[in-house]
């Protein structure tokens, strides 16, 4: 729990002026584990990212209406990130169920790890518990490149989490978006959503695997 000083309203009114704090009233605010432990990792990475965005601006820039031959036509495409990645030939999809945990998952996860430690990229949208855990464990591998689908549209103003950022900041994370600016993760990450995205990604590495000059 986590106690700061509040300033006194004036009959529930905002007061007028932000100069004055009664230090006799308190705001107890609560905090699960869970979010105490976002919050601190957000302040322990967040001066991180600012250097790394600083350092390399290039790597943090948001491409719209990307054309490329392993990415459908038919589609809207938006990206940050290495965009040289979908070049590889050996782009392969990861997906694991949400109906097995992590541990249950282990095998699987140790053959996409030796498969990334090859040169192999795995691309997935990495949300159900056993695909974070992969993520997790892509992050510790150095020499690892991964590709991160989101179910949504990649929006205008796109601010990647401290942990994608010191990724993108290594060049070796694309975080792309097959999705019109008319779905949003505002309200949600909807299964249909994810089970296009699914197919995007399976469609997206089969045609990485034929087109002649990827």
């Amino acid at each position: 729990m986590l106690t700061a000083p509040f300033q006194r309203g004036n009959g529930g009114q905002q007061p007028p002026s932000f100069a004055r704090w009664d230090r006799s009233f308190w705001l107890d605010l609560s905090f699960s584990s869970r979010q105490l432990k976002a919050i601190r990792r957000y302040i322990r990475l967040n001066p991180a990212r600012a250097i790394w965005k600083a350092r390399h601006p290039d790597r943090f820039l948001r491409h719209a209406n990307i054309r490329h031959p392993v990415l459908a036509a038919a589609r809207t495409w938006d990206a940050v990130g290495n965009l040289t990645l979908l070049a590889s030939p050996f782009l392969f999809p990861v997906r694991l169920t949400r109906m097995k945990t992590p541990e249950e998952h282990e095998e699987v996860i140790d053959e996409i790890l030796e498969k990334a430690r090859r040169g192999m990229i795995p691309v997935s949208g990495f949300l159900s518990p056993g695909e974070k855990e992969t993520l997790r464990r892509l992050k510790a591998e150095p020499r690892a490149r991964f590709v991160k689908m989101l179910p949504f549209a990649l929006p205008p103003r796109y601010d990647p989490s401290a942990e994608d950022s010191r990724e993108l900041a290594s060049d070796r994370l694309l975080i792309l978006s097959g999705f019109p600016q008319t779905v949003t993760g505002a309200n949600g990450i909807f299964r249909i959503n994810c089970l296009l995205m699914n197919d995007l990604i399976v469609e997206l590495c089969e045609r990485a695997q034929s087109v002649p000059f990827a």
